[in-house]
């Protein structure tokens, strides 16, 4: 492990220049201090002696578990502190492992985008007879606490190869779920190639609203098909994209499906995207912030909590169907394949180039520095740190390489093939570098890395020069090296799925829950 008071930074003219001085030196002062004759105590009664050393012995054990107590508390703090940031996942230690092995069902249940509530891994899921269900995991064993029933068999789901997810989300202790159901075969798209048949569609859909606790069903009502939902606090967020080319969004309450407040945008504002996850031409409903944004292509809206526009978003492809609009840190940009370096768009309108490329999206993200976006670097496979407000490069880090990144309590931790870099956001400067692993559990240099955090621990996941792949978890606040693991050798990478952390490689028979 070693401290850096002195790297080669790029600091661009007019950025931030307040960056940290190196700490003050104490180590000179204290081995100088170690040095100097120390002054001789009077001495005391012998039969003092005794007693004070059994008192002292007391006063030790009593400080070591006042210093234990300590620890526990900061780290139950830790845990409850960053439990809620997405992408922080349950607790890790030197004995992870695997804990059990998804059977197909219950993978079903992971993909589909599972989320925590009230400590169970909760979504839903088509089985193979086109019958759709609701479903709680318990993460640690993947038990089934709860399935509820959300539909009826579907016979051409049931000859489908791959089946449709169901999309859910979770808020206030509800899971809400749009089932489709009298599903079809879709027209093929024009370019599409033999033999890659799209997905079905369905022929209706309907909103149900389920208690994240038991199952037990709150609501249910008609819904639109090619309809989108976000669930944000105690109201449902639903858009869909009317035959003129608007974006309908509708809110109701959760539990009573009262509607809270309409908006349309104005005709013409979708557009179609290869770009956009899915291309099923529904729209996407993201959260900005306290807003969302609701969009189709490179058009869209940005609408605050209680409905008032705050910005609008007119496409202007021009008939480029693979440009999309999507969010970084808080921030709207416009980006496109073709294209390359995508666009930061402005409330009212107006948009700033990048300077190349588009922003990196962080593992983790608790919303400190969020005016900061990442780029990949101009030269080589470093980092830059790119100001949203100014619009004008804050720092540039050639010599730090990018995997995964996350951003906790005000330090940019990146992770890569040598280990992990915590950097200070404000000018890029490094507060540490991680201490070196052992020379058994050094990662590859050519090793894609992942990047886990639960708020205690920076794990940096990756394939060994030898042996199996390991997790190295290096402490937050120094990056000293806490403790490895070794993965089973069919893990060649993980993804975080609520908190729940799934390994997976290329070929591998089965998946695996780790924990």
């Amino acid at each position: 492990m070693s401290r850096e008071p002195h790297v080669e930074v790029e600091l661009v003219e007019g950025a931030p220049s307040d960056a940290l001085g190196p700490p003050p030196d104490a180590d000179g002062a204290s081995v100088e201090g170690a040095r100097a004759p120390r002054p001789r105590r009077a001495g005391r009664p012998s039969w003092l002696r005794p007693r004070t050393l059994v008192a002292g012995v007391l006063v030790v054990v009593a400080g070591l578990a006042g210093t234990q107590a300590v620890l526990d508390a900061r780290e139950r703090a830790a845990d409850a502190r960053f439990a809620d940031v997405p992408g922080v996942v349950a607790p890790l230690s030197p004995d992870l492992g695997v804990l059990w092995r998804p059977r197909p069902e219950q993978m079903d249940v992971l993909w589909s985008g599972l989320q925590e509530a009230g400590g169970l891994g909760v979504g839903a899921r088509f089985d193979e007879s086109g019958a759709p269900s609701a479903v709680a995991l318990d993460p640690r064993t993947g038990d089934i606490v709860w399935s509820v029933p959300l539909g009826d068999a579907d016979p051409v789901l049931a000859d489908t190869l791959i089946l449709p997810r169901v999309p859910c989300d979770v808020s206030d202790g509800l899971l809400v779920c749009l089932v489709g159901s009298a599903y079809g075969p879709a027209t093929p798209r024009e370019g599409s190639v033999e033999g890659d048949e799209p997905a079905p569609v369905p022929g209706r859909a309907e909103l149900v609203v389920l208690d994240a606790s038991d199952g037990a069903v709150v609501r249910r009502a008609p819904e639109e098909v090619g309809t989108t939902l976000l669930a944000l606090g105690d109201v449902v967020v639903t858009a869909r994209v009317e035959p003129d080319a608007s974006i309908a969004v509708r809110t109701l309450d959760a539990r009573s499906g009262d509607e809270a407040w309409t908006h349309t945008t104005p005709p013409g504002t979708a557009t179609p995207s290869d770009a956009e996850l899915g291309g099923d031409g529904a729209p996407a409903v993201t959260p900005v912030g306290d807003a969302v944004l609701v969009h189709a292509g490179d058009g869209g809206v940005r609408l605050a909590a209680d409905g008032t526009v705050e910005a609008t978003y007119a496409p202007v492809t021009d008939g480029d169907e693979d440009a999309a609009l999507t969010v970084a840190r808080g921030h709207v940009l416009r980006h496109s394949d073709g294209r390359g370096a995508g666009e930061l768009l402005a409330d009212d309108g107006t948009s700033t180039a990048l300077p190349a490329g588009s922003p990196h999206q962080l593992s983790v993200d608790d919303g400190t520095e969020p005016d900061l976006l990442l780029l990949p670097s101009r030269s080589g496979d470093g980092l830059d740190g790119w100001d949203a407000r100014t619009s004008r490069l804050r720092w540039s880090r050639p010599d730090v390489p990018y995997s995964g990144a996350a951003m906790l309590d005000g330090t940019l931790y990146v992770a890569n093939a040598g280990g992990a870099v915590a950097l200070d956001p404000a000018d890029g400067t490094t507060r540490w570098r991680s201490e070196a692993p052992p020379a058994g559990s050094s990662l590859a240099v050519s090793s894609t890395v992942s990047l886990l955090t639960d708020g205690r621990v920076l794990g940096v996941v990756g394939q060994r020069v030898s042996g199996p792949p390991v997790v190295l978890a290096f402490t937050l606040s120094d990056g000293r090296l806490a403790w490895t693991a070794e993965l089973p050798g069919d893990v060649q990478s993980v993804l975080v799925a609520g908190r729940v952390v799934i390994g997976w490689g290329r070929g591998a028979p089965e998946r695996a829950v780790l924990g």
